[in-house]
């Protein structure tokens, strides 16, 4: 199953979901997709992304499938009813869900997917689209660690994978790191309202802050923003 001929599917070919699913056709795998707005999954297809019309479809034609969705609700939908991914799940496939959701939805999705003889892990990445192409995610799995090891050298086309333990723990920690990472923007933010507020030049402070030793990646990636949102027209430093 680890060689590019294992047959991949994609359910959520947004920004990220599609990303992945490009660099998978780059590596020489047979993927298979669907998107709820056909045309934005033209280009995937015209790279040689084989579209089908449902996700039932989707996970029929694959042996290891992934989605990628934007919260508890979206997942749910493309689980359930005829045309929905249960639907089409069976014995041996595995499914792999790099959403950010709920980890207790992942969970109780996991025990309906274990219950059809497959196997479902939780697989949230931290990085963006930038990450994606660059191999360079890192990707927090939980569920069986057989199943794990089915899939971890296709997680390491996306980037470095680690299984952390039981279904819905991958989750779990991607939202530890969200954590982390919105006290560091906030404590970001008040420093500079500290420097600008003293007469500091705002872009300067945030060349010098970004430099030190707190100018994590992520902090690096961001700072721009925080610094186009304080001075765009009608804010405020207050």
């Amino acid at each position: 199953m680890a060689s590019t001929t294992a047959k991949i599917g994609f359910v959520g070919l947004g920004h990220m979901g599609g990303s992945m699913a490009t660099r998978f056709l780059a590596a020489g795998y047979p993927v298979y997709g669907e998107e709820q707005h056909r045309e934005q999954a033209d280009e995937l297809v015209r790279d040689g992304l084989q579209w089908r019309d449902t996700p039932r479809e989707v996970v029929e034609a694959a042996d290891i499938l992934f989605t990628s969705l934007p919260d508890d609700g979206v997942l749910e939908a493309v689980a359930s009813g005829p045309d929905g991914i249960l639907a089409g799940l069976a014995a041996e496939k595995i499914w792999v869900d790099v959403s950010t959701v709920s980890p207790r939805a992942s969970r109780g999705l996991a025990e309906r997917v274990l219950a059809l003889g497959a196997a479902m892990l939780d697989a949230p990445v931290s990085g963006s689209v930038p990450q994606v192409q660059t191999g360079t995610l890192t990707i927090m799995v939980g569920g069986d660690k057989d199943a794990y090891a089915r899939v971890e050298p296709l997680l390491r086309e996306l980037g470095t994978p680690t299984h952390i333990g039981e279904n819905g723990q991958g989750l779990v920690l991607k939202l530890a790191i969200n954590i982390s990472l919105a006290v560091q923007m906030l404590a970001f933010a008040e420093g500079l309202v500290l420097a600008e507020r003293s007469g500091v030049d705002p872009k300067v402070a945030v060349e010098v802050m970004t430099a030190s030793p707190i100018g994590s990646p992520m902090l690096k990636a961001r700072a721009d923003l925080v610094l186009a949102c304080r001075t765009r027209p009608g804010s405020t430093s207050a």
